[in-house]
């Protein structure tokens, strides 16, 4: 079986999915700036080790909401606004791997009530995201596998690989991040979409393929 590999935010979508679903929240005042700005600073209290990509980590701002209802905004949220931000060329690629044999995954560290709409908008076969702890209905804030960036999404692609029959060496990879490259790097075949300038550099002289959308 071949498999392709699509990281979403920045990739499939132009921006960051969680950060449209954090201003959604602050619009239907189920958060405040105040409650995100103290569970960012006490994330990195917690974690000083994390500071660089502690944004992207930090899930803290959920604690305390309900499941359902975060669910429910989410899928709310994807209908009204993420959808819309998804690039053509991406889907137009998601759909001419299908129709090579290609399985697809979708690999982020987004929340997996924003990650499952958008599988089944792009028709993807799996994906891999942020998995978060729950208490008596509610988020803790707290995750309870390996959050997948950086070199983690090398990690859980080659996990994911071994459980599901799959050969991440024969695989293809989509990726626009330099903290990206440790998947790129371990895939066949690398495309780097709309890349960051450290990444389109690598792509060069790795001779990867880009996508400019």
């Amino acid at each position: 079986m071949k498999l392709a590999i699509f990281d979403i935010d920045g990739t499939i979508t132009r921006r960051s999915s969680e950060r449209f679903f954090i201003q959604f929240l602050l619009r239907r005042k189920k958060l405040t700036r105040r409650r995100l700005m103290t569970t960012f600073f006490l994330f990195l209290l917690r974690h000083p080790m994390q500071a660089f990509n502690g944004f992207k980590q930090n899930k803290m701002y959920l604690r305390n909401l309900k499941e359902q209802e975060v669910r429910s905004l989410a899928l709310e949220c994807f209908d009204k606004q993420i959808q819309f931000d998804i690039k053509n060329t991406l889907l137009e690629e998601i759909r001419r791997r299908k129709s090579e044999g290609y399985k697809i995954l979708l690999l982020s560290g987004s929340l997996p009530c924003l990650v499952e709409p958008m599988v089944k908008f792009v028709g993807a076969d799996f994906m891999i995201c942020s998995e978060l702890e729950l208490s008596d209905g509610k988020f803790t804030g707290n995750m309870t596998t390996l959050h997948p960036y950086g070199r983690n999404k090398k990690i859980l692609s080659k996990l994911f690989c071994k459980e599901h029959g799959f050969d991440l060496q024969h695989a293809c990879a989509y990726a626009n991040e330099w903290a990206d490259r440790f998947l790129l790097e371990a895939v066949q075949e690398s495309i780097a979409v709309d890349p960051d300038k450290k990444l389109n550099q690598l792509s060069i002289k790795k001779d990867w393929k880009v996508i400019n959308t």
